[in-house]
């Protein structure tokens, strides 16, 4: 009897299995990593694109997606697919797509890359957030910063958006997460993740040891942090030592074009 050689995710149930049983259908002429990665571009692309204001910038950014997108017959059809799949899983499991990225051999082990699980992550953030500190820095300044250096999938940010959550705040509107990485597959990860979980930040193409930066992109949910603290988050933004300071007098309305990118993007 012929022996059937299996995937490893045969045995697997839920949405992972759904969204890499779909991978496994689009990897006819491309391998699983390729797929996937063509999914993170699309995603992203799909999700900066109304953010960024009219001009080459965002011109670049939809040729990419159209690029993508036109580059295989079921893309357009199956990608929203993935998609769906990818919100559904962040819901049951927050970090979703790292766990992916590990099955359809994304991960760069030339550069020693892995990713942290989640259980960790979260015993992590209970230990760093800790109720009195971040009720304190809430009530001083009207919100939280969370720096992560290395964001990878997005794992330790999305642990301590749910942390603050769990104390009782909205990492929407009470939360500022920087994050980092030298990694444009790890920055759209964590970008998408962090962002279908409704959790402000700038996630940053940036190398957190030499300081340089290639491209920051903040969450949709900048849009509704902005409009709640005006003033507040602009003197952070200027000085982010004023964060240590008292607050500035309350805020003023964000005038009604909001541009999310600044002069630095």
């Amino acid at each position: 009897m012929a022996h059937v050689k299996k995937h490893p995710w045969a045995g697997m149930k839920g949405p992972a299995a759904d969204f890499l049983k779909l991978i496994d259908d689009l990897a006819r002429s491309r391998s699983h990593r390729d797929v996937f990665h063509d999914f993170l571009e699309a995603a992203f692309c799909a999700f900066i694109s109304p953010l960024t204001p009219p001009g080459k910038k965002r011109d670049d950014i939809e040729a990419r997606y159209l690029k993508v997108i036109n580059s295989d017959k079921k893309y357009p059809t199956q990608f929203p697919e993935l998609l769906a799949i990818t919100a559904a899983g962040i819901d049951d499991e927050y970090d979703f797509l790292g766990p992916i990225a590990g099955q359809v051999a994304s991960l760069n082990a030339a550069q020693g890359q892995f990713f942290t699980p989640w259980a960790v992550c979260r015993v992590t953030a209970e230990m760093i957030l800790d109720e009195d500190s971040v009720k304190r820095a809430i009530e001083k300044n009207g919100f939280i910063t969370v720096e992560e250096p290395a964001v990878g999938s997005g794992a330790l940010a999305l642990a301590a958006a749910e942390r603050i959550r769990e104390l009782g705040f909205d990492p929407e509107t009470q939360a500022w997460i920087t994050a980092r990485d030298v990694s444009m597959p790890c920055i759209k990860m964590a970008y998408l993740q962090l962002s279908l979980r409704g959790v402000c930040a700038d996630v940053c193409h940036a190398n957190t040891l030499t300081l340089e930066q290639w491209g920051r992109y903040p969450t949709p949910s900048k849009l509704v942090f902005r409009q709640h603290h005006g003033d507040r988050l602009i003197a952070y933004l200027n000085d982010p030592a004023n964060y240590l300071q008292p607050a500035v007098p309350a805020p003023t309305p964000p005038a009604p074009q909001l541009d999310l990118f600044g002069d630095a993007a």
